[in-house]
């Protein structure tokens, strides 16, 4: 389900200089999340003018990422021609050869609900005068787009797809661009691709993934329930702890998923072949639709003693601990002859 798309243009260029370009993912509550190769740096291609063309029959050979069209070059650059203040020796070009339309992807790490922005240095090809053509048709060929899922959109989870154009027919002319986007689940996809076949093509390097402030707060409507405690059973017997998770919210959960994960206290244990975590789809957790069951297996290992034990499972949103999300079963261990009610 697509967000948004940008007209494409040359929409506000910044200064080379990534430490003035955005304030809000500068602000000291923000986190750098990690991004792979942002330099691509990875393979040298060797000193300036070298380049080198992956495609997708080798699309792993960037660490870090995938050529997913056709194919696309390493670009070594110049001292001169590195973005200001950048310590960038390559720059990846969206564009192989024989006027071939690159794209490249990379899943990184997020945390759904906080505001995250991905930021880069893009320049205009670096290329022979005769190569040039005119501003408006060198503009042409250089268009691109940012395309992150998935993220929050009007309608749910969906994607976001920005359209960019380098300011000026020719490189080196280094600005640094921003999408911004709220993840829904625990990772994101980014991908840049050329937006058509062309001679010239944009050169993009010294990426940034930043991560603003803490995600809101956890929706007060979820809630889960242990169901059948207390639960009896026997030394060297196994027994199952079902429980179920809901939301009194009208509309589906926002994120990727609920999950309980099982805590049993010693000296009971998971049973053989019993999940220790139990997920369930955020969009299926409704008021409109019943509670989700769950289940669990412990063991109550041979030679137990009779007495009170206690299982737990533990409640989280997209891997942030539920308030009140802790569940608790009571498991009361009887011997065989006591487990028999009396006639």
């Amino acid at each position: 389900m697509a967000g948004d798309i940008a007209t494409p243009g040359i929409a506000n260029p910044e200064t080379a200089h990534p430490e003035t370009a955005h304030p809000e993912t500068a602000h000291p509550e923000t986190a750098d999340t990690h991004i792979a190769n942002p330099d691509f740096a990875e393979p040298g291609v060797g000193p300036a003018p070298k380049h080198k063309a992956f495609t997708t029959k080798n699309a792993d050979g960037i660490p870090g990422w995938e050529v997913t069209q056709d194919a696309v070059r390493l670009v070594a650059l110049a001292p001169g021609d590195r973005p200001a203040g950048s310590s960038a020796g390559q720059a990846l070009r969206l564009g192989g050869e024989d006027t071939q339309a690159g794209a490249v992807s990379q899943t990184v790490p997020t945390t759904a609900g906080r505001r995250t922005a991905i930021s880069w240095m893009e320049s205009p090809d670096i290329a022979d005068e005769a190569d040039r053509g005119s501003a408006e048709q060198a503009q042409a060929e250089q268009e691109y787009t940012v395309l992150v899922r998935p993220v929050e959109a009007a309608k749910g989870p969906g994607v976001t797809k920005e359209a960019f154009v380098p300011a000026g027919a020719a490189g080196p002319a280094w600005s640094r661009r921003c999408v911004e986007f709220i993840p829904t689940g625990s990772n994101v996809t980014v991908e840049f691709a050329a937006a058509r076949p062309g001679a010239l093509a944009p050169l993009i390097t010294g990426l940034t993934l930043t991560a603003g402030g803490a995600p809101p707060p956890q929706p007060v409507a979820l809630y889960g329930t242990a169901t059948g405690s207390p639960v009896r059973a026997e030394p060297g017997g196994t027994v199952r702890l079902t429980f179920t998770v809901g939301s009194r919210a009208a509309d589906a959960v926002p994120g990727e998923k609920v999950t309980a994960a099982l805590r049993p206290q010693p000296p009971l244990a998971p049973a053989p072949g019993s999940p220790g975590t139990v997920a369930f789809a955020g969009s299926v957790l409704t008021a409109g639709g019943p509670p989700q069951e769950g289940v669990f297996e412990v063991t109550v290992p041979p030679g137990t003693a009779p007495g009170s034990y206690q299982a737990v499972a533990d409640l989280a949103h997209d891997g942030a601990p539920l308030a009140h999300g802790t569940l608790a079963w009571a498991i009361e261990v009887v011997h065989a002859e006591a487990a028999v009610e009396p006639a």
